[in-house]
């Protein structure tokens, strides 16, 4: 099945349905001067470009998520293709609210949603419950955006080491080919 055209769709109509939170949403490349974050960002926005898996990595408050945004807007404005933002912890509540006897949706479409943007930017990677069920899933939902040449962006707090603890040598070996490991050095941006 190929991917929709949505050349002919309103940019600013598929940014708005990335469900950008609101604290990033207006955001622009410009509002940050430092250049550590500048070129990490571009390392971000070339990975989406390439369709690569990156593993967007630094301490609390310096520029990942923000990055992610602008890439997310990258993605819709120049590449006119769908993007979605969610946190890791949300698929799970998602696909949990596929099994719930009263959804509308099963745990297959739940799924599915996050395997059909074009670009999916996963946040705070490391706070979910790393249970074998939790793993399996994101290993299924990576590794089929990797197949499909979809980029994925993963923002974690977390070190690479536990990180691949975490996602298991295969998806690290697909990381390490297709985006790799970028990391966010500026001190808390928060604290300015």
């Amino acid at each position: 099945m190929s991917e929709p055209d949505f050349t002919g769709i309103n940019t600013s109509v598929l940014y708005d349905r990335a469900c950008i939170p609101k604290r990033h949403k207006s955001f622009r490349v410009t509002d940050n001067n430092s250049p550590q974050w500048l070129e990490s960002h571009n390392k971000v926005k070339e990975s989406v470009t390439a369709g690569g898996i990156c593993i967007v990595l630094g301490t609390r408050g310096s520029g990942k998520t923000q990055s992610s945004a602008c890439a997310i807007g990258h993605c819709c404005q120049n590449l006119k293709k769908p993007a979605l933002y969610t946190k890791a912890f949300d698929i799970f509540l998602s696909i949990r609210n596929g099994n719930n006897r009263n959804s509308t949706t099963t745990e297959q479409e739940e799924i599915e949603r996050f395997i059909k943007p074009h670009l999916l930017v996963m946040d705070a990677f490391e706070v979910r419950g790393d249970t074998e069920f939790e793993n399996r899933v994101l290993d299924h939902i990576i590794d089929r955006r990797y197949d499909d040449r979809k980029p994925t962006i993963i923002i974690t707090n977390d070190s690479i080491e536990n990180m691949g603890n975490v996602l298991g040598p295969s998806i690290m070996d697909r990381i390490r080919e297709s985006g790799g490991f970028i990391k966010f050095k500026d001190s808390s941006h928060r604290a300015q």
